[in-house]
């Protein structure tokens, strides 16, 4: 990563004070409750080796970042969160950091790479940004869409699940992805967050696990630009 005046360090080697600043001013300020871990899940998580990263800093500061959890040992990678302080905008921050998740970096390489964004058909811009426009930055940095009607998991007992999203990837150029892992993958994520137990008679769950095997085994990718791809669950 080159970035002039800039330090990257990853997430597992910052200080408390700079990790609380980085969740403090940047991540709570980007995500709604229901969509943000707290500071003391973050740290756990990353004590845990649960999650890992890169900050970006500014003479100490905090500037941006990316926050990622491995899934199935390792064979899935979620893009948790990415941020930048909104002084920096608009200079390459955000492809910076998507950049140390592309398919050819070491932390990607051989893995599904996913991630959660709103559906801007469902939420509308607002105080934690711009739905559309967040569909065109991820699809300028060659992002596909999952034919799901995806859904966040809830995050703890305290916070709903987040209805209206899109399960996207960056890892091109296959058409497609196996089923059975992005399955496999939504079993494990969901049992984290709302344990095994309850998901067994969850109609909504089921469903979207039955839908994410795909037709014959696999799903095939689409533009972002065809959210209709992202069909409802029957």
């Amino acid at each position: 990563m080159s970035l002039p005046g800039l330090t990257a360090l990853s997430l597992r080697d910052v200080d408390d004070a700079t990790l609380a600043r980085f969740h403090a001013e940047l991540m709570v300020p980007m995500f709604p409750p229901a969509e943000l871990m707290t500071y003391a899940e973050l740290r756990s998580e990353l004590a845990d080796l649960a999650a890992d990263g890169t900050m970006l800093l500014d003479d100490g500061r905090p500037v941006g970042g990316i926050v990622t959890e491995p899934y199935l040992d390792g064979r899935v990678l979620l893009l948790a969160y990415i941020v930048v302080a909104d002084a920096m905008r608009s200079h390459g921050l955000g492809s910076e950091l998507l950049a140390t998740i592309a398919p050819s970096s070491p932390a990607a390489k051989g893995r599904l790479v996913l991630a959660e964004i709103d559906d801007p058909r469902r939420h509308q811009p607002g105080p934690y940004g711009d739905p559309a426009r967040r569909i065109g930055f991820y699809q300028r940095e060659g992002w596909r869409l999952l034919p799901l009607p995806y859904f966040q998991p809830s995050l703890r007992p305290t916070t709903p699940r987040v209805e209206g999203l899109l399960l996207i990837t960056n890892s091109a150029p296959e058409p497609k992805v196996d089923g059975s892992l992005v399955a496999d993958f939504l079993e494990e994520y969901f049992a984290v967050c709302e344990g095994a137990a309850h998901l067994i008679g969850d109609p909504d769950y089921q469903s979207l696990h039955r839908a994410a095997q795909g037709d014959d085994g696999s799903l095939q990718l689409r533009s972002l630009s065809d959210l209709n791809a992202a069909r409802r669950l029957p």
